[in-house]
């Protein structure tokens, strides 16, 4: 049940695979309602209504077979094809009028369908088109004389109304969605870069490392660099933490612009980076050290302040977790500060 609602998650928050679904599903359902309605008109003895709603449920299952075809062009010309059949049985439906004039009500769902498959614009181009058919066959004699069922004149009046308003109402419920779709893509959206990353630093927290590990396959060689900021409680204990959340963040920011993987902010002044196909040397982590020992850091008081930090290597292969290896460059850090900070151990 859980690996099919993160499946649900996937394709709804994919804008082409959800409207996908929302086509699959209408044609579904289009396709057993009419085939009821079949089986009633069979029943009723009303057969050339019976033809109708059958090849309207066979165009409907036919066009749920062509979205399973995973095709961009073939998708938009199910979706003209799928018009061109609507009006057709909204236009049969108003001229026999069959069964008692009842047809024509279930035009009144067309434009809640509309909305759910084609939006808010094209639904109402579509809507509109109907709404001055219905006032030609309704209002107008040349119509009139084109339809097989006697309306009532209250009901000619009418009708054009509840069309109009079911489309109205389908217009508002469309807009209401499609901007609480939106927030909560944005919501989410802003949710999951808060889950994988640290709001500080911008860094990724453990969350986010364990995510991209997940998602990564290990080349031949990996490694993992640990570094600590060496004495980080005198900086708070002297200049505030307010200084203190500007060297994390401006050597964090260091750190990323000198390394090609995301930086991990592993906990308080703990830092982590994995490479997940390369096998760093030490050379290229006294580089990271001597540029964060250089590197001015003025805090919004005016004060510089200088920083130095210690760094643990491990090195290993495809078949290590990456897990082990921090485990195994948190232990050459602790040497590292051990031997007196401002060094690499690997």
């Amino acid at each position: 049940m859980n690996r099919l609602s993160k499946e649900f998650s996937k394709i709804i928050s994919d804008d082409m695979q959800r409207h996908r679904l929302q086509f699959k599903l209408v044609f579904i359902a289009l396709a057993l309602i009419s085939f009821v309605m079949t089986i009633m008109n069979v029943i009723t003895d009303k057969g050339l209504l019976t033809i109708a709603t059958l090849a309207f449920s066979v165009l409907c299952f036919v066009n749920y077979l062509l979205t399973l075809r995973n095709s961009k062009k073939l998708f938009d010309v199910v979706g003209i094809l799928f018009v061109i059949e609507l009006t057709a049985l909204f236009v049969f439906f108003i001229i026999s009028g069959n069964p008692e004039g009842f047809s024509a009500i279930w035009i009144c769902i067309l434009p809640s369908c509309g909305m759910l498959l084609f939006g808010r614009k094209m639904t109402s181009i579509l809507s509109g088109f109907l709404l001055l058919l219905l006032l030609f066959f309704f209002q107008t004699e040349p119509g009139q004389s084109m339809l097989m069922y006697d309306y009532t004149e209250s009901f000619r009046m009418r009708f054009p109304i509840l069309f109009a308003s079911a489309f109205f109402l389908a217009f508002i419920l469309e807009t209401i969605y499609v901007h609480t779709y939106r927030e909560l893509v944005n919501t989410r959206s802003k949710l999951e870069v808060m889950y994988a990353h640290d709001y500080l630093t911008g860094a990724l927290n453990r969350h986010g490392l364990s995510e991209i590990y997940e998602q990564t396959k290990p080349g031949r060689e990996q490694s993992v660099m640990m570094f600590d900021l060496d004495h980080f409680k005198r900086i708070n204990d002297t200049y505030g933490h307010g200084t203190g959340d500007i060297v994390l963040k401006t050597v964090a920011q260091k750190i990323q612009e000198m390394t090609s993987p995301p930086l991990c902010r592993w906990g308080g002044e703990e830092f982590v980076v994995w490479f997940p196909e390369e096998s760093i040397s030490d050379s290229f982590a006294e580089s990271i050290r001597l540029a964060v020992k250089e590197l001015p850091i003025i805090d919004e008081k005016g004060n510089e302040v200088h920083i130095t930090i210690s760094i643990g290597i491990a090195r290993g292969t495809d078949r290590d977790d990456m897990h082990d290896l921090i485990n195994i460059a948190d232990e050459h850090l602790y040497k590292a500060k051990a031997s007196g900070r401002d060094c690499v151990v690997s």
